[in-house]
């Protein structure tokens, strides 16, 4: 018997680490865009836009890659973006994540040779575009990026901005491109979960205390 607010404790623990586990707030997969007819992306999965107005003339369609894609996604298209002209131009994520915490940002990435190699990814902090990291891209396959914001706690359960920002493309056709943009994170456990669990601690603490 005195097993049993244990055994109670640790399924509840369980239950709620279900509900927390890692879950898609927004995704694009980048297929079928013209970025002569608009310059914004809505997600293809979850929630928020992908603007890349910034690119200007420099946004281009290329071949895309099913890496970093949920199951059962075509290789399709990806957004591109060409000429050392475009140094310092972005793509924008806008994003609801109410009920979201400890966030991450993914996406599939190439570039020419001369292309944008010296990249980052800034977040809005505070009112304040702030550098949270940086990537390159390899020259003849596609690669994953991975970015952990789960230190970013502003960007939890309300709204959240990003921008990939590409630098470092030295010729008029050098190129980078991006695929499969995803951000992910965990669902805010239910008050009434973790009220439980901390009941049936405390119901486990009486027991042990009665017995002695």
């Amino acid at each position: 018997m005195r097993l049993m607010p244990m055994v109670m404790s640790c399924a509840l623990m369980a239950t709620i680490a279900g509900q927390a586990g890692a879950s898609m707030v927004g995704y694009w997969n980048c297929n079928g865009f013209d970025p002569a007819v608009s310059t914004t992306m809505f997600a293809s999965q979850g929630n928020g836009t992908l603007n890349f107005a910034d690119f200007g003339d420099g946004a281009s369609v290329f071949g895309g890659t099913d890496l970093n894609a949920p199951a059962g996604t075509i290789a399709g298209d990806s957004l591109g973006l060409t000429g050392a002209a475009n140094n310092g131009s972005f793509a924008q994520i806008d994003l609801s994540t109410v009920g979201m915490v400890d966030l991450t940002l993914s996406f599939a990435v190439r570039r020419s040779a001369t292309g944008f190699g010296d990249n980052r990814v800034d977040a809005l902090l505070g009112g304040v575009w702030t550098q949270v990291a940086t990537f390159t891209g390899p020259t003849t396959t596609w690669a994953i990026v991975s970015v952990d914001l789960t230190a970013f706690n502003s960007l939890e359960n309300g709204t959240a901005s990003l921008r990939l920002v590409f630098n470092g493309a030295t010729s008029g056709s050098g190129t980078a491109r991006i695929d499969n943009v995803l951000v992910a994170g965990s669902a805010v456990p239910a008050p009434g979960a973790a009220a439980l669990v901390g009941l049936a601690g405390l119901v486990g603490g009486r027991r042990r205390r009665s017995a002695e």
